[in-house]
């Protein structure tokens, strides 16, 4: 089940386009946001967190194939609002209880209803408004409509990005 404080918003975006497409909702995230977005692969993380440094954003990764150390500097970042943004898989995100986050991302789509309810629950947290951002790529349409019949299509609703073709 998922609260009513969490606006879920997701955009029909092919997969070479995503990284542009987060660049857009980081655009209109404004300046205040803490920000987790969801990867399938620890390499995929990766790629993601160094991609957004080179463009000038505080981004870090958070996966199972770090040192404790990494992990623990990058968690203790994003906690005290020095990192806007952590990249992180699903194993990596158990447990993070942010209240601050703001938005979350499903970069990649969900494996099922429970991962889709899980991830977004990081946002929205006492009271606090938070948005749920799903990238919907080509081959994500049969997960992402057993997601939506759960959901409802009432909580739903579709963006556009002026960059889907």
């Amino acid at each position: 089940q998922t609260v009513d404080e969490v606006d879920q918003i997701y955009f029909e975006v092919a997969e070479r386009a995503k990284q542009t497409a987060l660049r857009l909702v980081l655009d209109d995230a404004g300046d205040d946001y803490r920000m987790l977005v969801f990867r399938r692969t620890q390499i995929g993380v990766d790629r993601l967190a160094n991609s957004l440094k080179s463009r000038g954003f505080g981004a870090m990764g958070l996966h199972g194939g770090l040192s404790q150390g990494e992990r623990n500097q990058a968690m203790g970042m994003f906690r005290a609002g020095e990192l806007p943004i952590l990249v992180s898989t699903n194993v990596a995100a158990r447990g993070i209880d942010i209240p601050e986050i703001t938005h979350v991302v499903n970069y990649d789509m969900p494996d099922n209803v429970e991962e889709y309810v899980h991830r977004i629950g990081r946002t929205a947290r006492m009271g606090r408004r938070g948005y749920a951002i799903t990238f919907v790529a080509e081959w994500d349409y049969e997960g992402w409509e057993k997601i939506r019949s759960h959901i409802g299509d009432d909580k739903l609703i579709q963006g556009k990005l002026p960059i889907y073709d």
